[in-house]
């Protein structure tokens, strides 16, 4: 990372993998753009590091709160297996290796084949076990939510 951008701007890692960004000059940050405030490398010297295990699937993205501008994501794909069945296949869908951060919640959302509407699934940990309903794809999103609000209640859609 250099005071003009992070190269590679994208990165794609694992759930539980960790990415190291490499300072070459000293004050650009790596920071949670999200604005649920989860991580912040704080400003670094030329030649330090900061890593960042990534718990659970997601897009994250970053930015540097010395220049904006300087920004990059990295992104946590689920996995699902078996990776194809008939529709008395059981799927597994893991979309973590760990529960949610203290203070937020995960949620998860699924769409079936030739539907547009998301339906909510439920919280839970880090993964599910589902049967296919019809023929055709179906999709899986899972979003991390906090109430930093005081509402005592999470948003469900």
């Amino acid at each position: 990372m250099t005071n003009a951008g992070h190269s590679p701007a994208t990165v794609t890692v694992a759930y539980g993998g960790r990415v190291t960004w490499l300072f070459k000059q000293g004050t650009p940050t790596v920071t949670d753009a999200s604005r649920m405030h989860q991580y912040t490398s704080g400003t670094k010297a030329a030649g330090a590091t900061y890593k960042r295990q990534f718990i659970n699937s997601g897009t994250f993205l970053y930015h540097s709160v010395v220049g904006p501008a300087i920004s990059g994501q990295v992104l946590v794909p689920m996995t699902v297996t078996p990776s194809s069945g008939s529709r008395t296949t059981f799927f597994t869908v893991r979309w973590g290796s760990d529960y949610a951060p203290t203070g937020y919640d995960e949620q998860v959302h699924i769409k079936e084949p030739r539907t547009t509407k998301w339906i909510y699934a439920g919280r839970s940990s880090s993964r599910a076990r589902t049967r296919r309903s019809a023929p055709g794809g179906r999709h899986c999103r899972r979003r991390l939510c906090t109430d930093r609000l005081g509402l005592g209640k999470l948003p469900t859609a």
